[in-house]
């Protein structure tokens, strides 16, 4: 069975729930890869070009941040999309933390964050008119 966007993020509000930090660092991880995968969606489904071609000093994320903050359209809808690709990188930035910096403390604070940052992100695709 596949899994959705949905069940990352309904995942991630599961296991906040539980104070200890692994539980805060894995809900913040599968919070920021319901951003990603969202993000990555949406952006395949609309005209929002690609930044392949430079990938030599950056990997796929931040290809698809790119899409979002680069976006090359002088309007009120691209703002919001130029924020969203802001928060999928604090997010990401959130994820490296939780995933990789383990001798740093992880709390519940930054899994809030991940989560918000997911449902500020999910607003504004939802009401984006591109």
């Amino acid at each position: 069975m596949a899994s959705s966007t949905d069940d990352l993020i309904n995942f991630a509000k599961e296991i906040a729930g539980n104070p200890s930090e692994i539980h805060q660092r894995c809900s913040a991880s599968r919070a920021y890869y319901a951003s990603y995968h969202l993000c990555n969606g949406f952006a395949e489904t609309r005209d929002i070009p690609h930044h392949y071609e430079e990938k030599t000093s950056y990997g796929f994320h931040e290809a698809l941040i790119k899409r979002f903050t680069e976006f090359n359209q002088t309007s009120k809808e691209a703002t919001n999309l130029k924020s969203v690709g802001y928060m999928l990188r604090q997010s990401r930035d959130i994820r490296v933390n939780a995933d990789y910096r383990l001798t740093e403390t992880f709390d519940s604070k930054d899994t809030k964050l991940a989560i918000g940052y997911f449902e500020k992100i999910f607003e504004r695709l939802e009401n984006s008119k591109i």
